[in-house]
């Protein structure tokens, strides 16, 4: 309850008028049963509730709690529920966002994902909203914990897709940058061509004149 708090529940139940201690009682005691104890997930459940009422894409917060998932102490039985949660497109773009090490504004993602997938990057940035966290000293938003960027892997190597086919699109955008005045560029665009097996470009590129 103290996490939810803190995170802004109260604003949030204040918004669509649940003022009175009985309605409060209710959304804490269905958060607490639902999240099993476990603060990440209490932490991805707050995020969305949040979310669903200050957009009105929630109207009652406890049937909206009986509805998630139960985790049984498994916390990729709730990633897997948000990637079933958005269309074959949006899952393209969870992939890239769920390798990634750095953060990226939402206009940086669609410049990423380019014209074919860029009108979906909005419904897959507000569906994996509560696994996210703005980073302010980057700009834009990232992973918030790692067992998403491990859950995300391992869905990747189920599929057959490669990692260095997850990170092109990111390497060429990184790539088409100025190395040296720009600074995610300056900062991951090595470090990205190396986790895509690149690493004989990396030694042209890093030569002695670097």
């Amino acid at each position: 309850e103290g996490l939810a708090i803190a995170l802004g529940i109260s604003a949030a139940l204040d918004h669509v008028a649940l003022t009175d201690d009985e309605s409060r009682r209710a959304v804490f005691n269905a958060l607490t049963e639902r999240s099993e104890g476990n603060p990440l997930y209490a932490r991805y459940l707050t995020r969305s509730l949040i979310g669903g009422l200050s957009s009105a894409r929630i109207v009652s917060p406890g049937e909206w709690l009986g509805s998630a998932p139960v985790i049984e102490g498994d916390i990729s039985r709730y990633y897997q529920h948000l990637l079933d949660s958005v269309s074959r497109d949006a899952q393209a773009i969870a992939d890239v966002l769920g390798v990634l090490d750095f953060a990226v504004t939402p206009d940086e993602v669609k410049e990423i994902v380019g014209p074919l997938l860029e009108d979906r990057v909005p419904e897959a940035l507000t569906v994996l909203s509560p696994v996210l966290s703005q980073a302010a000293a980057q700009g834009g938003v990232r992973v918030f914990h790692e067992s998403f960027r491990r859950f995300m892997m391992t869905a990747i190597q189920h599929r057959g897709t490669s990692l260095a086919n997850i990170l092109k699109p990111v390497a060429q955008w990184l790539e088409s940058k100025d190395f040296f005045f720009d600074a995610k560029s300056y900062r991951f665009m090595l470090p990205v061509m190396r986790r895509s097996g690149r690493e004989a470009e990396i030694l042209q590129k890093v030569a002695a004149d670097f």
